[in-house]
């Protein structure tokens, strides 16, 4: 293709109205794959497969304490912890008492004094 020469360039006229686009034509063939991308992040675990058959069994450890040495504080902590519950609840009921022995005093009182 012959190049222009420089005086041509002025000689086209403004660029007008751009006109209606054509049919579209036929789709091409398809071009070749192309390469694999970088590998993403790892995603979530799965959920946990079925549990395996139990192993042989151990050795049999030392024998341990028998008698009243075996026995620990934690159920004498237990009973003194009960002891202190039994305790405190008999507290609150007898001021439960007190409290409705007084009321039934101020009902008289307020009875006592309507009539």
């Amino acid at each position: 293709m012959p190049t222009r020469s420089p005086k041509r360039r002025n000689l086209r006229g403004p660029v007008g109205k751009t006109g209606p686009t054509g049919k579209r034509g036929p789709v091409g063939k398809r071009g070749s794959t192309g390469l694999r991308g970088p590998t993403g992040p790892r995603g979530l675990t799965g959920p946990i497969g079925r549990r395996g058959l139990l192993g042989k069994r151990g050795k049999r450890g030392p024998e341990g304490l028998t008698g009243p040495a075996k026995q620990d504080d934690a159920l004498n902590n237990v009973m003194t912890h009960f002891d202190d519950v039994y305790r405190q609840l008999d507290i609150q009921m007898k001021r439960m008492g007190q409290i409705q022995a007084q009321l039934d005093m101020l009902a008289a009182t307020v009875k006592a004094n309507d009539s």
